[in-house]
C-alpha cells in the first residue's frame, strides 16, 4: 500500500518540518475555521461529526476538509446503523478517510507528538548479581 504524506500542519505538529522543511513546500491552507456541521446534516450524522473532530488534534482539520469530514461522518452513522449490512467498499472509503485524519494506530504514529518513554538507568543493571 503506498505511503500518505503527511500534510505540513502533521510535520509541524510532529516536528518534522524543523529537519526537512523542504519536503513540506508551502500549500494554500483554508483560512476558514471547521465550524460546525451543514444545516443539511441529520441528528445522527451531526453527532458523528462532533465526535470525530473531537478526537483529532487541533489545527489538522480546516474549513477546507468540510466535505471530506461530512463524508467520514455520514459513513460512520451508516455503519452504526447496520454494521452486517455495511458494504465493505463503503467501509474501505470510511477507514480510508479516518487513516488520512491521522484516526488509526498507524497514522496516529505518523502524526507524532507523544512523547516515548525511555527506560531509566541500565536495563542490564542486574545481570551481575
Amino acid at each position: 500500500m503506498p505511503y500518505i504524506k503527511k500534510s505540513r500542519e502533521q510535520a509541524i505538529a510532529d516536528g518534522t518540518y524543523k529537519l526537512h522543511p523542504e519536503r513540506y513546500p508551502e500549500v494554500p491552507v483554508s483560512e476558514h475555521p471547521l465550524g460546525n456541521p451543514p444545516e443539511h446534516m441529520d441528528e445522527g450524522p451531526s453527532a458523528c461529526w462532533f465526535e470525530i473532530s473531537s478526537y483529532l488534534p487541533p489545527s489538522v482539520l480546516t474549513g477546507g476538509d468540510r466535505i471530506a469530514l461530512e463524508m467520514a461522518s455520514e459513513l460512520l452513522w451508516g455503519f452504526r446503523q447496520s454494521p452486517q449490512d455495511f458494504p465493505t467498499s463503503k467501509l474501505a472509503t470510511m477507514i480510508n478517510l479516518m487513516a488520512r485524519f491521522g484516526m488509526t494506530p498507524a497514522d496516529r504514529n505518523k502524526l507524532g507528538g507523544q512523547e516515548k518513554s525511555k527506560p531509566k538507568g541500565n536495563a542490564f543493571g542486574g545481570l551481575d548479581d
